[in-house]
């Protein structure tokens, strides 16, 4: 696979990742813990994200991280360990905004706005440390990989 592809197959893949966390997990914690129809609850996801078009581009950007990383692993190794830590990356990072949502939605229940606000809107910083580890183990497939130079 050339490399333009793989950058472009990862990418989609982490549109589509970051829509499931973004929009999918805060749609399920207003179903769960604010106990909102599933129609209010994706509605008013929908109306938040597109009144803060910036919030949510920055929401994304974990995801893209590890997408150009995994993407750039293949240009050094094959397919298997890019998509393995694809696949790892993603799942720390649902975990993550999935405890951010469901915190904030709690934080909110309980009056506590500033909290809510800050376990989503520092999402994207707290998510440094997994890009952080994706980045390491990224640029330890590389060097694994390299070809010897002869």
């Amino acid at each position: 696979m050339t490399r333009a592809k793989a950058h472009v197959r990862f990418f989609a893949s982490a549109i589509i990742v970051a829509l499931v966390a973004i929009v999918g997990f805060d749609v399920v914690s207003r179903v769960v813990v604010a106990d909102k129809a599933l129609r209010l609850a994706f509605s008013e996801t929908l109306r938040v994200l597109g009144a803060q078009p910036v919030d949510t581009l920055v929401l994304f950007l974990p995801f893209a991280a590890v997408g150009v990383l995994a993407a750039e692993t293949t240009k050094a190794s094959r397919m298997v360990p890019a998509v393995t830590l694809f696949a790892l990356s993603v799942a720390a990072l649902w975990w993550l905004y999935f405890s951010g949502f469901m915190g904030g939605q709690h934080a909110l229940l309980e009056r506590k706005w500033t909290a809510a606000a800050l376990s989503v809107g520092l999402l994207p910083f707290t998510s440094i440390p997994i890009v952080f580890v994706a980045a390491l183990v990224a640029g330890f497939v590389a060097w694994r990989y390299r070809a010897p130079k002869t």
